[in-house]
This record gives structure tokens, sequence and C-alpha cells, in this order.
């Protein structure tokens, strides 16, 4: 049996539970490389058609915590919302798609179309590459190209992935980094284990490695602070290894053993400094003062507890419900591929360490009060190997009903995918496109929607006067779309004194303001599909636009 490194794996008595069998060594380099980029161009298409698929709404981070500031960097006109004037967010994410916009701006190819799309377009890029990484990752892990294809092949078709993965959000590039981070991890560490024996290029490896998971890591925590939590082990758990892998060696032994902790360290310093220098002088330049963001985020959702203030769920709610309607079909696939990782040796650096991750960040998301689906985006992907390897277990078996079994599992997820992807909360995203059609330059429009339930000008792009209900946390002032909600009819009377030409609401508010519509000659102009499946009373099956 082919093995990396000199591990061995021993053989399960149970044949039905024995991992695959390794296949034949790869081909010679060139064409080893020429069948990897043909794959990787692939992917790209994949993540590309994936991009353009997903037409719906899923949280409202995705415009106003990203693209949404980005515009508002780029043409100095938008909305920021109350995080970014209380120094809670970090400008490196939106800075991301800042340079999208500001070389479309450049080119004069900032067409509606490519301000809206281009941002997904990229995000569909870094998911390539993570689905990628995902394969590389499985095959470091369990030394097998079998089950890193069917990791892939999972990747691939987990509804979930696919539902977030182009999306811009923060959650969605924490997600995409981590198999890259914990592939160059193990490198970093396994790039010839034994010191005594380590030659320069050896050494120059293990830089380069760990010069790369670390630079991916702080890109990972600039983007969510909250990752500090999951990366810090294993950056520790780095300089332990190097530590113990020369044990109490003397002499030539010793010395080498120092000098690669010396350099670790070093690159770590250097790395986590230039970060911290990135982070503080790009917040310096775009909110005029000295902000510690990573700090202030910290302090307000995790130290305060005041994310609690926009919903709460009990501490086990990602394991009894949260993880398993992320994981859907692949559930017991994982557990499955747990159980098979478990009673096989291999090595624990390389098949635990997406585990540890995985469960780390669902550990610590537990004791957060406030809990939403994307939190724990990346354990979803860390998750994907595991039932990769379950996968190729389980159609290397001799029953055919177990191999219907398994693909059912797999492609199930397909129907998932493309109708939350395509059908469900897209009115949010529909009425934009609308809009874009149906305003100009002297329109203006009133959104009374729950608050942050549309894009605006990431996806209207243009000078319009945009008029819409904002949420602020509970500090004692007057949440305005809570006001508006408790009486519609008397709010609009107060507080819009001169009439926009468009208004965009549900329909179950249609009734509400019926008389203010018909007092001030309004009249439907479009009425949109949103939802089969209403989360809320204020959430309607159509949106609808009226104008005057």
């Amino acid at each position: 049996m082919a093995t990396d490194d000199g591990l061995r794996k021993r053989q399960v008595h149970s044949a039905p539970l024995s991992p695959p069998k390794q296949e034949e060594p790869p081909p010679p380099t060139q064409s080893y490389s020429r069948c990897s980029n043909t794959l990787l161009s692939l992917l790209i298409l994949y993540r590309f058609i994936n991009a353009l698929l997903v037409q719906t709404r899923f949280v409202p981070d995705e415009y106003f915590q990203s693209i949404e500031v980005s515009y508002y960097m780029n043409y100095q006109r938008g909305h920021l919302t109350w995080e970014w004037r209380r120094g809670l967010r970090g400008y490196t994410h939106p800075f991301l798609f800042f340079l999208i916009y500001k070389i479309l701006t450049i080119t004069g190819t900032n067409s509606q179309w490519m301000i809206s799309e281009s941002p997904k377009i990229f995000q569909s890029l870094i998911a390539a590459a993570s689905d990628w990484f995902i394969y590389k990752l499985t095959l470091i892990m369990f030394n097998c190209k079998e089950t890193a294809k069917y990791a892939l092949l999972c990747h691939i078709f987990s509804w979930f992935i696919f539902y977030c993965c182009t999306r811009t959000l923060s959650n969605t590039m924490e997600s995409s980094l981590s198999p890259m981070i914990l592939y160059y991890w193990i490198k970093a560490l396994n790039t010839n284990d034994s010191i005594s024996n380590k030659t320069m290029c050896d050494y120059t490896r293990t830089s380069l490695h760990t010069s790369l998971y670390l630079v991916l890591m702080a890109l990972s925590v600039l983007v969510r602070p909250t990752g500090v939590i999951l990366w810090a082990p294993f950056c520790l758990i780095h300089l332990i290894i190097i530590i113990r892998r020369g044990g109490g060696a003397s002499g030539e032994r010793g010395r080498r053993k120092w000098v690669e902790f010396r350099k670790t360290l070093i690159i770590m310093i250097i790395v986590i400094f230039l970060s911290l220098l990135w982070s503080i002088l790009i917040d310096r330049f775009y909110y005029g003062k000295w902000v510690f963001v990573q700090y202030e985020f910290l302090k307000f959702n995790i130290l305060e507890g005041r994310s609690s203030n926009f919903g709460t769920h009990p501490w086990h709610w990602y394991i009894s419900q949260g993880f398993p309607a992320m994981l859907f079909s692949f559930l017991p696939l994982l557990v499955h591929g747990l159980y098979i990782s478990s009673i096989n040796s291999y090595n624990p650096l390389h098949s635990l360490s997406p585990l540890a991750a995985a469960v780390i960040l669902l550990i610590v998301h537990s004791f957060i009060k406030h809990k939403e689906f994307r939190f724990v985006l990346p354990s979803l992907t860390l998750s994907i190997p595991y039932i990769g390897l379950s996968v190729s277990s389980l159609l290397n078996r001799n029953s055919k009903v177990i191999k219907v079994i398994v693909i059912i599992l797999i492609l199930i997820n397909v129907p998932m995918s493309l109708y939350f992807s395509i059908i469900h909360q897209r009115g949010d995203v529909s009425v934009m496109k609308h809009l874009r059609q149906s305003v100009n330059s002297s329109s203006s429009v009133l959104f009374l929607l729950p608050c942050y339930s549309t894009p605006l000008y990431s996806y209207l792009h243009g000078d319009h006067q945009l008029q819409f209900l904002e949420c602020l946390p509970d500090d004692g002032f007057p949440n305005i779309e809570t006001e508006f909600y408790s009486s519609p009819l008397d709010w609009l009377l107060i507080h819009i004194k001169d009439p926009p030409t468009h208004i965009v609401f549900y329909d179950v508010l249609l009734s509400k303001i019926e008389e203010y519509l018909h007092n001030n000659s309004y009249v439907q102009e479009a009425k949109l599909f949103h939802t089969h499946f209403k989360d809320n009373d204020k959430t309607g099956q159509y949106i609808l636009v009226y104008t005057s």
C-alpha cells in the first residue's frame, strides 16, 4: 500500500468498514499538471455558473457589510449601517470589492449589471480555489486520490455550500480560506518530519508553507475577527510540535530544532505585525480616526453579548438543528466517515486537524447567544473530507442497494440547491432588477420592508433618492422599523411629507397602507414573487411596487 512520509495504515478486520484502497502513483508531472489545470478550469466554470444562478437573498450582511460599503468607498455615496458608524467592522473585506469597483470605473465597464454581479464572480473564483483545496486537503489527510475525488464531488453537490459560497459574506470568505489554511498548515509540519534529515530545500519549503498558512490565517481573521479563537491554537500547536519533534536532542540535531523554532516564530511575528499594521492603517484612513475594530467587534458581540439583541437560540441549537440542516443528507455520511477515520491509523496530525477546527468553531459559537447558520459555515466545509471518506468506502462495497442509497444522498442536494438559490426569497433581488428599468435620476424610492431586506446602491447603481427602514441596537433610541410596523399608516402620514415616485413593500402590508396609496394616486406597477414560506409576519409571498 502506498504511503506518505513513512506512514502505515493497518487493515481493518471488518471489510465493509475498511478504508478505500490506495490508487496507483500519480502520472508523470506534465500529464498530472495538465489534468490539474483542466480540473481547476472546470471548477472555475462551475462556480461561475453557481454565482449567476444565485438570485435570492440570504442575510443582509451579504450586502451591507460588504458590497454596499465597497460602493460607498468607491463612489462616495450610498449608505453605511450603524456598525460602520460605531467602528465595529474592518474595511479589509469591503476593500477587496472596492478594488473591483475601482477597476470597473477606470475601464468604463461599471454598468449596473457589472456593479451587482462582478463581486459574486470574484467570489466564485475564491470558491473554485476552495474546491481545489478540499481535494488537496483530503488527499493529504487520507493519502487516497479516490477519497479526495469523492470529497470534491460532495463539496460541489453540498446544497448549503452551493447556496452560500458565491455570496459576498465575510463568512463565505472565511469558509473558503479554511481548507487552504489547513492544507498549508499540515504541509508546514510535514516537510520531512525528521529534523536531523532536513535539507536546505526542506527548510525553504517549510518556511514557504508556514508563510502561506499564516498569511491566509491573517486574512481570515481580518475578515472575521472571531477567527482568532479558531486559528490561534493551530499556531501554538505548530510551535509545540517543532519542540517535541526534536525531543531533548543536543548537538547538531538540537541546534537545528531551535533554528526551525526561531524561524517559525519570527515568521509568525512578522505576519501578525504586518496584518495588524494593515488593519489599523486602512481603518484609520476610512474611519478618519484610530479604531481597533477587532477589539470593538469582540467587545460588542462576545464580551458584552449585545449580538443577542438580534435574536437568540439555546446553546445546543447548532448541534441539534443548525448544523444538521446544513449537512442535510450528508449527516449520516459524516457520522460514518468519522467512524472510519477513528478506527484506522491515519496520521492524527492529518486526519484530525479539520475535525478539531470544525469542533472548536461549533463549541465557541454555541456559547454565543446569537446564532446563525453562516457563523459555522467553515465547520461544514471542513466536514467534507470525512463525508468523502464515507462515500469512497461505501461505493467500494459490492452491494448495489448501498451504492444507490449513497448516490441518492448526494443527488438529493441538487433540488435543494436550486430551490433556495433561485426561488426562495428571490423577491428582494428581483425588485432591484425591476427598479433598474423603472427609475431614473429624478426618481425616489421608499422601501417599506423589514430593515436591510434588499440591496441598495450596489444593485441600483446611480444617483437615486432611496429611503428605507433602519434597525439600531437597543440603546434606548427609537427603532424606525418597530415604529413603522406598530402603525404603518400613521407613520407614513407623519414622516413622509413628500411622497416618493415609487413605494416597495410586501403584499401583507397592502391592506394597512391602502388608504395612503389611494390618496396619493399610486397604482401598482409590479407584483414579484418572493417566497412560498414566510419566516415572519412582516414578510409576504409577493413584493409589490407602486408608482405615482
